[in-house]
C-alpha cells in the first residue's frame, strides 16, 4: 500500500488486494447465491456452486473487490477525506472468478480535502457590468429572432452569407497549454471578418490573427484567467458546428413571449432580464476560475471525468433540469475542494440541521404567501406546532436536506471570501461581449 500527495488536494497511490483479502468474502457470497437461486433441474439451494460461480462469479467479485479498494482507500487517506470519485485502474484488469484466483491492485488519483486551505495570491477578478450603446435594442432584437426562428445545420460554411439570414458558428480556441475554449461567431455581433470562415468544414482549424481573438478577451479569462491576444503568435480555431437561422416575425416572438404584440417598452425588458442573466452567470464563471487559479487548483483530466460520467448517471435517473456542461462540471469540482479546504478552519461554514430546516421553513413561507390562496392554505396547514413540522418534513428528505445545506454553505463561502480578500473591481462590458459569453 503506498499514498502520495503530489499536490495537498490531490493524492495518488496503489492499493493491493492479495487473494487472502477478499477470498473469504468472495466464497461466502457465493454460498448465499447458491442458497437463493433457482435453476431448471435443481432443488432451492442445491444448484452446483461451479454453476452459480459461472452465472453470478464475476459480477460477485468485481462488487467485492472495488469494496475493497474503497474502504482501504479511506483507510489510507483518513475518514471522510475523500471528494468525489477516484480515478483508477485495475490490474489485472479482468477479474478471475474461478480458481487459481489472483492478487489485485489498483493504481489511483483521487481529490482529497487538504489539512490547510490554499492561500489565494493576486487580485480579485473583475466584476462585469453592463455598458450601454445606442444600437443595442437593433442587436437584441435580431437576437431573439434568430434563436427562435428555423434553423438548419451545415456540414460546410457558406462563401456568402445568404440575404436576410443569420449564420451561427461554434468555434473552439486551441491553446498551446492543452486548453480547449468555445467560443461563438454570430453574424448579427460579427467579432472578427467572416472572410476567415468562408467555405470551412466542420471540424476544419483555421488560423487567424491574434488580434481576432479582442472580443473574446473576457470571455476567454473566464476559463483561462492570465489569457492575453499579446502572448500568442496565432489563434488556432476549430469549427465544432454551424447552423443557418431563418429569423421568426415579430408576430412569431410574440406568440413564443405568449404576449399579443411586443413594445419597445417590452423589449427593452426582455433585454434588461437576458443581458442580468448572462452577466450573473459570466461573473460566476469568471469569479471561480481566478480564484482557483489564485489558489493553485486544478482538477486533473482524468479525475473530472469520471466524476462527470458518474454524475449524468445519475442526472438520468433523477431527471430534472439539463446537466451541466462538462467545462462548469469540472470548474465545480475544483470550487468543492476549495470550500472543503476551508472546513474545520471557518466556523460559518458549519450549518446545523436546525439552520437547514429554518432556510427551508422561509423560503417555504415566502411562496405560499405571495398569493392570498397560499396564505389561506398555509394557515390552515400550521395551525398547530404539530402540523407544521409534520408538513417542514414532509418537504426536508435527507437529500433534500443535504443540498440544501450545501447550498447555504456556498452562500456563506462566498460572503466570507468577498469579506476577507474584499470587493471585486467593476469593469464594463458592451452587449456584444455578454451576448458572445452566453452562447
Amino acid at each position: 500500500m503506498q499514498v502520495n500527495f503530489v499536490k495537498p488536494y490531490l493524492a495518488e497511490g496503489r492499493v493491493e488486494i492479495p487473494v487472502g483479502k477478499y477470498l473469504p468474502a468472495y466464497k461466502e457470497n457465493l454460498k448465499a447465491l447458491r442458497r437463493a437461486v433457482q435453476m431448471p433441474g435443481f432443488r432451492p439451494g442445491h444448484v452446483p456452486l461451479e454453476y452459480v460461480r459461472g452465472r453470478y462469479g464475476k459480477e460477485t467479485l468485481e462488487k467485492i473487490l472495488t469494496r475493497e479498494f474503497f474502504t482501504e482507500l479511506e483507510r489510507l487517506l483518513g475518514e471522510g477525506r475523500v471528494i468525489g470519485l477516484p480515478f483508477f485502474a485495475q490490474e489485472p484488469p479482468e477479474v478471475v472468478p474461478d480458481p487459481p484466483y489472483k492478487d489485485y491492485s489498483f493504481t489511483f488519483q483521487v481529490l482529497v480535502r487538504p489539512a490547510e486551505p490554499p492561500k489565494v495570491q493576486g487580485p480579485m477578478p473583475p466584476l462585469y457590468k453592463y455598458e450601454p450603446s445606442a444600437n443595442d435594442l437593433e442587436v437584441f432584437q435580431r437576437y431573439l429572432r434568430m434563436f427562435i426562428g428555423e434553423f438548419q445545420p451545415l456540414e460546410q460554411l457558406p462563401s456568402e452569407i445568404p440575404a436576410e439570414k443569420e449564420l451561427y458558428v461554434k468555434l473552439q480556441l486551441l491553446l498551446s497549454s492543452g486548453k480547449v475554449v468555445s467560443l461563438s461567431w454570430v453574424s448579427f455581433l460579427e467579432p472578427f471578418p467572416y472572410s476567415s470562415l468562408a467555405g470551412r468544414r466542420v471540424g476544419e482549424e483555421v488560423d487567424l490573427p491574434p488580434s481576432y481573438l479582442m472580443p473574446y478577451v473576457e470571455i476567454i479569462r473566464s476559463e483561462v484567467p492570465d489569457f492575453s491576444p499579446l502572448s500568442i503568435e496565432k489563434a488556432t480555431l476549430r469549427v465544432r458546428s454551424a447552423s443557418l437561422f431563418t429569423p421568426a416575425s415579430d408576430a412569431k416572438v410574440a406568440e413564443i413571449l405568449q404576449v399579443s404584440e411586443i413594445t419597445e417598452e417590452g423589449w427593452r425588458s426582455y433585454l434588461e432580464r437576458e443581458v442580468e442573466r448572462r452577466l450573473r452567470s459570466l461573473n460566476e464563471r469568471s469569479y471561480r476560475t481566478a480564484l482557483l487559479k489564485a489558489a493553485g487548483i486544478e482538477v486533473p483530466a482524468e479525475v473530472a471525468q469520471v466524476n462527470y460520467l458518474y454524475y449524468l448517471r445519475v442526472r438520468s435517473e433523477t431527471g430534472g433540469a439539463a446537466p451541466l456542461a462538462y467545462e462548469d462540471f469540472a470548474r465545480q469540482l475544483g470550487w468543492r475542494v476549495f470550500l472543503e479546504s476551508h472546513l474545520g478552519h471557518v466556523p460559518d461554514l458549519e450549518v446545523s440541521d436546525e439552520e437547514v430546516e429554518t432556510d427551508l421553513w422561509e423560503a417555504f413561507k415566502a411562496r405560499m404567501e405571495a398569493t392570498e390562496e397560499g396564505k389561506a392554505l398555509l394557515a390552515q396547514a400550521i395551525d398547530t406546532e404539530d402540523k407544521k413540522q409534520a408538513l417542514l418534513q414532509s418537504l426536508l428528505d435527507e437529500k433534500h436536506k443535504e443540498d440544501l445545506r450545501t447550498s447555504l454553505r456556498y452562500e456563506r463561502f462566498e460572503k466570507w471570501l468577498a469579506a476577507t480578500y474584499g470587493p471585486r473591481p467593476e469593469k464594463t462590458l458592451p452587449l456584444q461581449t455578454i451576448l458572445l459569453a452566453g452562447l
